[in-house]
């Protein structure tokens, strides 16, 4: 006689699903309907239910980013530092330059056993990301021009970029002169058909 076969997935373990995977926790079907049936699970870390374990390991990672990043933040060379969560929270630490060795030393004693830190050379340091951010919002709202094109824009410390996205309508004149103005490390320009940002 064969197995009843289990039901499908219901939208809410849908969910759970991809957001487990999104943060590299186990993820099968099996596995999810055990941990909402188990009662120490808590929704307080994801929204969705974990063990006590994973709630551990998910404020383990955010944790060691927040002691990380305070202690590299005044580094000259800073890159800035995100979560490879779908990793298994791997966290990357961006140098833009060199670090000695007795620094970097110092940054790994700060992550716990069974944490991964990886140092990621990148181009350009935070603090001139968030430089070429002010220059860019300061342009946005100073032209008209600009702003009445703008889709969106963005610090985004995992790709070491300052992110302009404008409209697909924009004149290609405008484009060329924002490239001219702020083309260079760290800076994309993009487009897209429709964007939510607003100055109003």
């Amino acid at each position: 006689m064969s197995r009843p076969t289990a039901p499908p997935p219901t939208d809410a373990e849908s969910h759970e699903i991809q957001l487990r995977s999104q943060f590299g926790l186990r993820s099968d079907l099996p596995y999810v309907r055990t941990v909402d049936a188990d009662p120490r699970s808590t929704t307080d870390r994801l929204g969705i239910p974990l063990t006590p374990e994973e709630s551990a390991d998910i404020e383990a990672r955010s944790s060691t980013v927040r002691v990380l990043g305070a202690a590299a933040q005044d580094l000259d060379g800073y890159g800035g530092i995100w979560i490879d969560q779908a990793a298994g929270g791997v966290i990357h630490l961006g140098v833009a330059g060199s670090w000695s060795e007795e620094t970097i030393q110092r940054l790994r004693s700060l992550v716990p056993a069974g944490q991964q830190l990886v140092l990621e050379e990148v181009a350009v340091s935070l603090a001139e990301l968030e430089s070429l951010l002010e220059r860019l919002n300061d342009a946005v709202l100073s032209d008209p021009s600009l702003r009445v094109h703008l889709a969106g824009l963005y610090l985004e410390e995992q790709n070491n970029a300052v992110r302009l996205t404008m409209l697909t309508d924009t004149p290609q004149e405008l484009l060329d002169q924002v490239e001219q103005e702020f083309g260079g490390p760290g800076f994309v320009l993009d487009s897209a058909a429709e964007g939510g940002y607003s100055y109003d």
